[in-house]
């Protein structure tokens, strides 16, 4: 399994965080299961070969599309590959600019499977067309950038603030949680302030365990849990596993799939 990153020209680089690609050639073996992490990002997906199939917990179902977006999730995903040569392009979204640009309530697409037609947005359909004709990354990148680009608006002010809880600068003792920022982030970002917060943790965390050996009492403390049991569970909700079975399943052949599971 073979990932790259790409990045965005300049004058979107406040919309798009990167794009990226994930390849592999056809495989002896049948059937292999990836668990997919919530990142706090949004993406568009392009299946430019044959699509996998993807189950998003706790829900047992299974969907299957060429092109289709991944808005916030609360639980992991779990992606199924069959056999066949792999090659799909993906465009990750900075969380605050998806609104502005889809003009939609993120909220109304946490946690479901949407095609990209499902967004009506105008041209999309074109776009879609012409993306899935090419195998050319450099190709896909400039379609995507130029229809961006003719639908740049101005982006809600949410940025700074995500920004600080990036940092870990926003906490829930501080005045960023009222109640009508948590109505702006489930319509702008899609889920709770407090969602969104655990999220980072729970990334942070992985990043730290796939780094190298490090005590789980430590990670956890510099995430800034003071808990254990509360880490525990925000660990298994997020990745189905504990933090020590996680360890053992750590996917080594890229970075945009965490684990191998099957």
């Amino acid at each position: 399994m073979l990932c790259r990153r790409y990045w965005p020209t300049k004058h979107l680089q406040g919309v798009i965080a990167w794009y990226w690609t994930l390849e592999r050639p056809a495989s002896t073996s049948e059937r292999e299961v990836y668990r997919l992490i919530p990142d706090t990002y949004v993406d568009w997906v392009f299946h430019l070969g044959t699509p996998w199939q993807y189950r998003q917990a706790p829900e047992n179902h299974w969907c299957t599309s060429k092109a289709h977006m991944f808005g916030h999730s609360t639980h992991f995903l779990e992606i199924t590959l069959n056999g066949d040569p792999l090659l799909v392009f993906g465009v990750k979204f900075h969380p605050w600019s998806a609104a502005s640009l889809w003009e939609t309530g993120m909220n109304s697409t946490t946690n479901l499977e949407l095609t990209l037609q499902d967004l009506s947005l105008s041209g999309m359909r074109d776009l879609e067309d012409q993306v899935l004709t090419t195998s050319s990354i450099p190709s896909c990148i400039a379609l995507v950038e130029e229809y961006l680009s003719q639908r740049l608006v101005e982006l809600n002010n949410l940025r700074p603030i995500i920004q600080q809880y990036y940092q870990g600068i926003a906490t829930p003792s501080t005045d960023l949680q009222t109640r009508r920022l948590q109505q702006r982030f489930k319509h702008e970002i899609g889920i709770s302030p407090k969602t969104f917060q655990r999220t980072i943790r729970i990334n942070q965390v992985i990043e730290r365990l796939v780094a190298g050996p490090a005590k789980l009492t430590d990670l956890a403390y510099q995430a800034g849990y003071f808990d254990q049991s509360h880490f525990i569970r925000d660990f298994r909700h997020f990745t189905g596993l504990t933090p020590r079975t996680f360890l053992k399943s750590i996917n080594p052949s890229g970075d945009f799939f965490n684990l191998r599971i099957h």
